[in-house]
């Protein structure tokens, strides 16, 4: 599974052993297991935690 990032702003974090992007002005927010992940493509300025960087290896 791709997971796209289309959205200016967002932030994109993990949590345990999921992704879980920020969008901003929305408060729930849905998270993708990182093992389902094969890749996540930014097309707008996104910020990435370190966490995020380092669990989807």
């Amino acid at each position: 599974m791709d997971l796209l990032i289309d959205t200016y702003g967002t932030r994109i974090g993990a949590t345990g052993e999921r992704i879980k992007p920020s969008f901003p002005n929305v408060k729930a927010g849905k998270e993708y297991p990182i093992r389902r992940l094969d890749k996540i493509v930014i097309l707008r300025p996104a910020s990435l935690t370190t966490h995020a960087v380092r669990d989807s290896r």
